[in-house]
């Protein structure tokens, strides 16, 4: 029985997805005192375990590129020239410039090389899945038993946004398995309420509408005419429901302030007024600056505070490269962000059940990335681009109806 453990964990350590999801995910974890006495860089070790492995890969695979693969040069290209006219590497201009034409750029071709069909997509999102388990499990530690109530939640090296980012994807991602097997309706039911718990805790407003968003959407893409769609959301969905109302009056109380922060129409929550101050004057730095900023900076042109502290980007990724890029790059990532979401939005018809997880996944990452983190924090976003772009739309031979385990 060990030999046979030892052998798959082996095994999985020899897996390009499992090193690139530790990329992604290495900022969770890598500032934790667990972690951060070891004199490495995790997100720089991960790339480049990442970066041989994938390579390899491709080069064994008969290597092809996709058409993808010329979009993100083109982009990134388009985004460099204004970054080299107002070229400046101290401080944090410095810092994104690097992580944005490496680690970024890296993120968002990746996907190009290595994950091509539905198999490749479940085995990299089932590592995604389990590692954002262990951080909504920490979190839910934390919150109860750990911080005190003047504490904002936390997991390992996460903030609230990581923490509601990581939960929503796990959310989304059972309520996929609970619609296309209906099976395991127990287990489902605990590991929807650790997500679940999570992502309320954490009380983040982007990541709590994202994922009530894209349940709506499976909703009314049809799954609402399934009988089975009906049996679980009452034996699953019902029950975390109520534990989660039952919960709600032991949630620390800066917990219980975010939330009905959240649920205030009038959004009288400062980061909120902050983010609407942002928006407003980038937009008009943006139709003053029609051929960008350059990378990082931003706050030399918009003083916008949170906290008492400038922030360094808008909170949007799509105003953000049109500041700091100009218009042309960003025209340009917004016609692909909208030809990613068309593919697999028309591939359901294809796959229904796997196709369904991507285009809801990705939705959720878009609408994300409409009020949280830069360009640098949002590399899972280019993932599930590069993703929905590269995804071959002849079936597999293995059926996509068995993806439970894989």
């Amino acid at each position: 029985m060990n030999e046979g453990n030892n052998t798959k964990l082996l095994t999985l350590f020899g897996w390009p997805e499992f090193w690139f999801v530790l990329f992604l995910t290495a900022g969770y974890f890598k500032e934790h005192y667990l972690f951060s006495w070891l004199p490495i860089d995790y997100t720089l070790l991960c790339f480049i375990i990442s970066f041989f492995l994938i390579l390899k890969k491709w080069l064994l695979s008969n290597p092809t590129i996709n058409f993808s693969f010329y979009l993100w040069i083109i982009l990134f290209s388009l985004i460099l020239i204004p970054t080299i006219v107002f070229f400046d590497l101290s401080g944090y201009s410095g810092e994104k410039i690097l992580k944005f034409y490496i680690l970024t750029f890296w993120a968002a071709i990746a996907p190009v090389l290595f994950i091509r069909n539905e198999l490749d997509f479940l085995k990299f999102l089932n590592i995604y899945f389990w590692i954002s388990f262990i951080i909504a499990l920490n979190a839910i530690i934390n919150i109860f038993f750990i911080l005190d109530s003047t504490q904002r939640p936390a997991s390992f090296s996460a903030d609230t946004i990581g923490i509601g980012r990581t939960s929503g994807i796990g959310i989304l991602y059972l309520s996929f398995l609970i619609v296309s097997t209906g099976k395991n309706l127990t287990k489902y039911f605990l590991l929807l309420a650790i997500f679940f718990i999570s992502l309320i805790g954490a009380a983040s407003k982007g990541p709590i509408f994202a994922v009530f968003f894209c349940l709506m959407l499976l909703f009314f893409l049809g799954q609402y005419k399934s009988k089975r769609f009906w049996k679980t959301a009452f034996f699953v969905l019902g029950p975390v429901i109520i534990l989660i109302t039952l919960l709600f009056p032991y949630f620390p109380q800066l917990t219980t302030i975010k939330l009905l922060r959240v649920l205030n129409v009038q959004f009288t929550d400062p980061s909120t007024n902050t983010r609407v101050e942002s928006y407003t004057e980038t937009f008009e730095q943006i139709l003053s600056n029609p051929f960008g900023v350059g990378l990082g900076n931003f706050s030399e042109h918009i003083q916008v505070y949170d906290y008492g502290e400038i922030i360094n980007y808008p909170h949007n990724i799509f105003l953000e490269v049109f500041i700091e890029g100009g218009w042309l790059p960003g025209v340009f990532f917004l016609l692909i962000v909208f030809m990613a979401i068309l593919r697999s939005f028309n591939k359901i018809k294809w796959f229904k059940r796997v196709t369904m997880l991507l285009f809801l996944v990705l939705i959720f990452l878009s609408v994300n990335a409409l009020f949280s983190f830069d360009l640098n924090g949002n590399r899972l976003f280019f993932v599930l681009i590069s993703i929905s772009l590269v995804w071959k739309e002849t079936k597999p031979a293995h059926s996509s109806d068995n993806t439970h385990g894989r």
